[in-house]
């Protein structure tokens, strides 16, 4: 027993010397194969990264190293065979093993800055490939040795993870960085189960073959004998349990197979990838299977080799369609003959649904899955090319839903969603199986037509027949939510021909769009054609705002003052009005800039020159006895008052200038008032207590109320001289005009009357109360210096 006890470490020690020199002998193997393979997978590499992008200096130094370091790893493995080590001479062996191995390792992780940085995304792709390939080929070659594997794998997976995710820029490219670390997770994994069923396949036969021989030597020993082989015995059954255990729980499926190709074994993990009994899988002949795309990775571990196939797969057995990844290996004997292969299979389906779903991200609208901006534009490349070549037409359409704004604020984001899903599929049915409908955003819809054929004109009626239809389509009223309730909705379309790729797809979207608006402004529900003529007026006003902005930043602007009269005749103050003298240019009609302005928004900045100006005229009138006294009136645009510091803008020329705040009246049209009534008031209210007036500008054109005059702080009322021109020969023109000065007297507020250019509209004024007036019967605007002569009399002479 002392013996036994002596003899049972050193047991221990042989069966680990020799363990590690069995896996020393496994590292080395297959060095011919795997240098080859190296060779060939770098000199492939190599080859594709140079065509595509690669410097060819750095490459050929790339190339060089790695061919020298395979030949070298294959003359150490030459070496090797020949020198048969014993144990004790193993490790020093395996040691070398894993520099060498290091060493690959480092220049293939070269790979990853050399071919992977700044490289197009094919090269990307490829490069990623080849080296994630090396390394789940490495997985049954070094799986032996962890630490050689480890050698081999993590610096190449870092570098090629690093190399993508610290340059990526899509969400394709962060997609396939963080697929890259999962697949180093995957890896190790995998290598780790590996090594410890081969660990405990090696240990478990040099257990036997101890045992055997203590069997031999221990014959005469018979019942010794009989409780060491029962011990072996039980101390197998726990080993095989344990192996049969971890192939079991692996994560990843597992299957062997004999050299007929027929599974012997697979565990749970494979039977559910398959979805099929794992009964049924033992004893399969996988060339029988109808989905023979993995066959050939099997075959090729039977010769040695190593065997991958990715991609689609289809059980024969369930007929579950799904995305494998299949890595195999020959299975040896202890003479080194091959009895058979090993693989193992990983499900990719989540990645490769993962993938499509980031692809459809990518090119479709997410709400009604219609292409969006990115592949109509793709397509509407391409379909100017193919017209080019044909010489026929095609069409692109803008369709906008006219009012969508104002159902889905007041029904609700969740029937507005529903209304264009509603919408996208009424535009599809119409359309041809060819044509294309995308959605740009919004409830804005892009629709391109093809092959209208090669005349000009039928293909023009062709396309807006088929707008027509669009159209009437989409007027038929919805139900939407689940109810029974009805909603109508119409649209406004606008469209563009093209026949070839001179005009690039941005501007047919501009030409469409020009039309869309086109038929906004004619009343909505229509149908515009694009044309030279609406292309003109568009640079036109193109060219316009800019020499407007030019204009507001050369101080081109200059202020016409048109004086303001009493009932007695006296200049009691004048309207501010706006003129535009472009350098070199005619004078540019206010009709024609303002609401060009208005709708830029360079209004803001003009009108706040306007009362600049405005008040530093008030200012230099109040050293003047005869001007100290007046009123100066300056027009107010909606967009100007609405800005949330207009108060402080009123200010800061206040004070900036020294004006009176008593001597400013801000003249307001109706448009300004309508709305948020309440956020109005209290605006006016807060100039009205710094002492500015204010007069409501062409009352009685707009939707006047009589509600909100009760409610403004107003001191003044302007009748528009569209009523003062008629009077006194037009009785409507003459009824109006009475009211409104009735109406002002019961308010208690003044009136001016402007555009009087005659006496008798002048008496028929004063007839009926109003207090002031404003018109060419007394002066035309005028500059400042033309001006100030009149205005030193304190009088204007009607006739």
């Amino acid at each position: 027993m002392a013996a036994s006890a002596h003899a049972a470490p050193d047991l221990v020690s042989d069966i680990e010397s020799e363990t590690q020199r069995r896996k020393t002998a496994l590292l080395y193997r297959n060095a011919g194969i795997a240098q080859l393979v190296t060779v060939i997978n770098a000199a492939l590499l190599g080859y594709v990264n140079l065509t595509l992008h690669a410097a060819p200096h750095a490459t050929g130094i790339w190339l060089a190293c790695m061919i020298a370091i395979a030949g070298g790893r294959y003359l150490m493995a030459r070496r090797f065979q020949k020198a048969q080590p014993d144990a004790g001479a193993s490790l020093r062996w395996q040691r070398h093993y894993i520099v060498a191995t290091a060493l690959a390792a480092v220049a293939w992780s070269a790979a990853g800055p050399l071919f992977i940085w700044d490289a197009p995304v094919g090269a990307r792709l490829f490069t990623g490939l080849v080296m994630a390939g090396m390394v789940a080929g490495a997985v049954p070659i070094l799986a032996p040795v962890p630490a050689a594997f480890h050698a081999f794998t993590l610096p190449i997976l870092a570098a090629m993870s690093l190399s993508i995710l610290l340059q990526a820029d899509t969400a394709l490219d962060w997609a396939f960085g963080l697929m890259a670390l999962v697949f180093v997770g995957a890896v190790l994994a995998s290598a780790r189960y590996l090594h410890e069923m081969l660990d405990i396949a090696l240990r478990l036969g040099l257990e036997q073959g101890h045992l055997a021989n203590s069997l031999s030597q221990a014959r005469d020993e018979a019942e010794a004998a009989l409780a060491e082989r029962k011990q072996a015995e039980a101390t197998l059954h726990a080993s095989e349990e344990r192996y049969s255990l971890i192939l079991q729980h692996s994560p990843t499926g597992i299957l062997q197979y004999n050299p007929d190709l027929v599974i012997t074994y697979c565990n749970d993990r494979l039977a559910q990838i398959l979805q099929a009994p794992r009964a049924q899988l033992t004893g399969l002949d996988t060339k029988s299977l109808n989905d023979q795309r993995v066959v050939p990775a099997l075959r090729a571990a039977l010769a040695g080799e190593e065997g991958y196939y990715a991609g689609e797969y289809v059980s024969t057995l369930s007929g579950h369609r799904l995305w494998v990844s299949l890595t195999c290996a020959p299975l040896r004997n202890a003479r080194g003959e091959i009895e058979g292969g090993i693989a193992i299979v990983e499900d990719t389906s989540e990645h490769r649904r993962s993938e499509e779903e980031i692809l459809h991200l990518a090119y479709y609208d997410p709400l009604t899955h219609l292409p969006n901006r990115r592949l109509l534009m793709d397509r509407l490349g391409h379909a100017l090319v193919t017209g080019r070549r044909s010489r026929t037409y095609g069409a692109l359409m803008i369709l906008d839903v006219d009012h969508f704004k104002r159902i889905n604020d007041t029904q609700g984001h969740d029937i507005g969603d529903r209304l264009l899903v509603e919408v996208a599929f009424r535009i599809t049915a119409c359309l041809r199986r060819a044509d294309t409908v995308s959605r740009l955003g919004g409830d804005e819809y892009v629709v391109m037509l093809e092959d209208l054929g090669q005349v000009e004109d039928r293909a023009a009626a062709e396309a807006e027949h088929i707008a027509e239809k669009v159209r009437l389509t989409l007027g038929q009223p919805y139900i939407l939510g689940g109810s029974e309730t009805e909603y109508y909705c119409t649209a406004s379309i606008g469209l563009t021909l093209f026949c070839s790729h001179d005009d690039s797809p941005e501007i047919l979207l501009k030409q469409a769009d020009v039309a869309l608006y086109q038929a906004k402004d004619a009343g909505r529900n229509l149908v515009r054609f694009f044309s030279p003529a609406m292309q003109a007026a568009i640079d036109s006003r193109t060219s316009l705002e800019t020499a407007l902005r030019r204009g507001l930043d050369k101080n081109e602007f200059q202020l016409h003052y048109q004086p303001q009269i009493d009932r007695a005749g006296r200049l009691i103050g004048a309207e501010a009005l706006l003129r535009w003298q472009p350098a070199g240019q005619a004078v540019v009609s206010p009709a024609q800039f303002i609401p060009l302005a208005e709708e830029s928004g360079l209004i803001v900045g003009i009108g706040q020159w306007v009362l600049d100006t405005a008040c530093d005229q008030l200012r230099a009138w109040a050293d003047d006895p005869h001007t100290r006294d007046l009123q100066l009136a300056v027009n107010v645009s909606a967009r100007q008052f609405h800005q949330p510091d207009f108060v402080e803008q009123v200010r800061h020329s206040l004070v900036a200038s020294g004006a009176d705040p008593s001597r400013l009246k801000l003249e307001l049209t109706e448009n300004v008032v309508l709305g948020n009534i309440e956020s109005v008031i209290a605006r006016m209210q807060e100039l009205d207590r710094m002492g500015i007036g204010f007069s409501l500008d062409d009352f009685g054109t707009g939707y006047s109320s009589l509600s909100y005059l009760r409610q403004l702080p107003l001191d003044m009322i302007k009748i528009d001289q569209s009523f003062v021109r008629d009077i006194p020969g037009d009785p409507n023109s003459a009824a109006i005009v009475r009211a409104i000065l009735a109406m002002s007297q019961s308010l208690g507020l003044l009136t001016i009357a402007e555009g009087v250019e005659t006496p008798a509209q002048r008496d028929f004024l004063l007839q009926h109360g109003c207090t002031a007036f404003q018109g060419y019967l007394f002066g035309r605007p005028v500059p400042i210096e033309a001006w100030t002569a009149s205005a030193r009399t304190g009088a204007a002479d009607p006739d």
